[in-house]
């Protein structure tokens, strides 16, 4: 079983149990929907794509599972993706620095940082578009919308 479906099938199969439907179906949909943005995006931007995709797929594994408020959830959930990342003893200390960072500062969307970071914030920022196109954004958000 290759990296990208040993974390999603954990993943997934932790959000397939959270009781409240409606936050199932979120934490399910929107990681699926920044999971292909970042496969997309990391592809055009010579990027890792294996690593990004994972780090899609745990961007937002606190706030949906563990509860974590909104505003802290970028670092709870690098504290749980270094953890778990560590526990399965298949990525190297450089590959889970890097998905730990870019999880730590994907909230981050007014700053910029390494190319690899941003594929997650704009990826992340695209799911929420198109979730909701109608939604207000900040002007920050605008501006990385149509640099895509």
């Amino acid at each position: 079983m290759n990296r990208v479906s040993i974390v999603r099938d954990f993943v997934y199969t932790k959000y397939a149990n959270i009781y409240n439907q409606n936050i199932r179906t979120v934490a399910l949909t929107h990681t699926s929907a920044v999971v292909n943005n970042a496969t997309l995006l990391s592809k055009k931007r010579n990027e890792d794509v294996e690593l990004a995709q994972i780090a899609a797929i745990l961007h937002d594994y606190s706030q949906f599972y563990e509860g974590a408020l909104p505003k802290m959830h970028a670092q709870k959930g690098s504290e749980f993706a270094k953890t778990y990342l560590n526990s399965l003893s298949i990525f190297t200390s450089e590959e889970i620095e890097k998905i730990v960072f870019c999880i730590s500062v994907h909230s981050q969307k007014e700053s910029i940082h390494s190319s690899f970071d941003e594929v997650l914030k704009d990826a992340d920022l695209l799911a929420k578009y198109l979730e909701n196109p109608e939604e207000e954004l900040k002007d920050y958000e605008i501006k990385r919308l149509e640099q895509m």
